[in-house]
């Protein structure tokens, strides 16, 4: 054996002893910090707790993914902690510990969860993942500060009619499809077609129509991109989680990276020409988009605050982060709630009810904002159907950036911290009978406790497109009651099964229902 390679040899042991020691510290993190957890046996040591969740969903079925971590938080309590690879995570759904975590000590807490998988452009600049600092020497913050002002009242009056014209589209396009009398329809399906249509055109300033046409070019884009973005297909999110390095080295030669560049490059190309012809004078009239408004506010944040433009890529990458947090997660709300209006009809029918009374025959009245965004019983449909159906459940989540302690746990920088939203929304000591569609529960006004409707997320870092989704939810629910009765037909899944797909709770097997058209 030559001396290189007794060298070389030598210099492996070494590594390997000095990663074995440094993960027994790591694992001893939790017990430092007071926190229970499950258990960590050999297989845990090497890769974390993933291998339970995994195990979990092979053993007891992807419709099932949803309830392994409210097993164990009924079996640690409120708040505990589990590893995942080099990352430590916990998990609490203690109102006491929320409240600490996003908004009283949120300054310890500014970061959100990150995967070296997604962190790269187009992402990585978006809301949903840029932290304190970015790579143009800007964080979060001021993207936010041009972003959330583009969300007001005033600015979602003047999208409505993109968004009600694609509404009204979808109606037509289902009234077509009456056979004998009936429309029998797999609505999740119809719900994300509508969801890309508003998108392509409020967000990336494309004439979608996938409505009418599913090979329509934007539709089969993001479409391939959704498909792609599964644990089952790419597997590197998952490995990425328990080797962070290797998520950086993978990401650009993968096909979930081939095609979010494909929707980028568009992107790109819009959002440029947008800019030359605002900076040569030019203004919007009429309808305007997200591209224009975000401009709109850049240039103002440039007058105001004596700063250069943002990078195109901020502008390209929060466009392109609408498209991931307005596309499925509407569509997914949507279905859940046609389906829960199917399951109870009682409750359909007094959505009609005011429906007819407050709005009627009105098609004025029906496209506008402050009518249908006031309806109280629409109201409590659209929270009580996020609160039983939450679309979104594992990104109310922050990463501490600064060491602190709260109710006696310690919390260290990189410490990524959850709260589950779907354990919160089905704690039968928040909400009784949790399992129960009541949208009564909303009738009077706000649940007990700030933190128990959290659909939204909580503190600074909410959804800032909470509004629009709002909007575009309401919109498409009342025309579709306006119309339509919905029944549950030998097709429906009853109980409607469901599935995790990396942060989103969908519908396992699509939303098959029947629309009987009123008279």
């Amino acid at each position: 054996m030559g001396l290189i390679t007794i060298v070389l040899v030598a210099l492996l042991i070494g590594l390997g002893i000095h990663i074995f020691i440094k993960r027994i510290k790591f694992m001893r993190l939790r017990d430092e910090c007071g926190f229970d957890g499950p258990p960590i046996g050999f297989i845990q040591f090497l890769i974390g707790h993933m291998y339970d969740i995994v195990k979990d969903a092979i053993v007891n079925g992807p419709e099932n993914g949803a309830y392994f971590v409210i097993k164990l938080h009924e079996k640690y309590g409120e708040t505990f902690g589990h590893y995942f690879g080099w990352h430590f995570a916990v998990r609490t759904t203690d109102p006491v510990i929320m409240k600490e975590v996003f908004i009283k000590q949120f300054g310890n807490f500014t970061d959100r969860e990150n995967n070296t998988y997604t962190m790269g452009y187009p992402l990585g600049e978006s809301l949903l993942q840029i932290g304190r600092d970015g790579p143009h020497e800007y964080g979060w913050k001021e993207v936010r500060s041009i972003t959330s002002p583009i969300f007001t009242t005033g600015k979602m009056k003047a999208m409505l009619p993109i968004m009600h014209e694609r509404v009204v589209t979808l109606i037509d396009v289902l009234k077509s499809k009456a056979v004998d009398g009936r429309i029998n329809v797999d609505v999740y399906d119809e719900f994300q077609a509508l969801t890309m249509d508003v998108i392509g055109r409020t967000a990336f300033g494309v004439q979608a129509d996938s409505l009418h046409d599913r090979n329509d070019t934007f539709y089969v884009n993001g479409r391939n991109f959704f498909n792609e973005f599964t644990i089952e297909k790419s597997w590197m999110l998952l490995v990425s989680i328990m080797v962070p390095f290797l998520g950086t080295i993978c990401r650009p030669y993968s096909k979930l990276n081939g095609y979010q560049q494909i929707i980028a490059k568009n992107l790109t190309e819009v959002v440029t020409e947008r800019r030359k012809r605002m900076e040569s004078g030019w203004t919007p009239k009429g309808q305007v988009d997200l591209i224009d408004l975000l401009l709109q506010q850049d240039i103002i944040r440039q007058q105001n605050e004596n700063k250069p433009p943002m990078h195109i890529d901020t502008i390209v990458s929060n466009c392109y982060g609408f498209l991931l947090a307005g596309y499925e997660t509407t569509s997914t709300a949507l279905a859940f709630t046609a389906w829960l209006l199917a399951k109870n009809p009682h409750v359909q029918e007094k959505l009609y009810a005011e429906i007819v009374e407050k709005v009627g025959n009105d098609s004025k009245a029906r496209g506008e904002y402050d009518v249908v965004m006031k309806l109280p019983y629409l109201d409590a449909v659209f929270q009580e159907s996020l609160r039983i159906r939450p679309p979104v459940i594992f990104f109310s989540s922050r990463t501490c950036v600064k060491e602190t302690y709260i109710n006696g746990f310690k919390f260290t920088p990189g410490t990524h911290v959850g709260s589950p939203v779907h354990a919160i929304h089905w704690d039968p000591n928040l909400w009784p009978n949790p399992e129960v569609f009541d949208p009564e529960r909303f009738i009077d006004g706000k649940p007990a406790h700030e933190m128990a409707w959290v659909a939204f997320g909580v503190g600074p870092r909410h959804c800032v497109g909470q509004r629009f989704a709002e909007m575009e939810y309401k919109f498409a629910l009342l025309e579709l009651i306006q119309s339509f009765k919905l029944e549950l037909t030998e097709k429906s899944d009853d109980p409607l099964q469901h599935r995790v797909n990396i942060v989103v709770l969908r519908p396992l097997n699509g939303v098959h229902l029947a629309l009987v058209p009123r008279d």
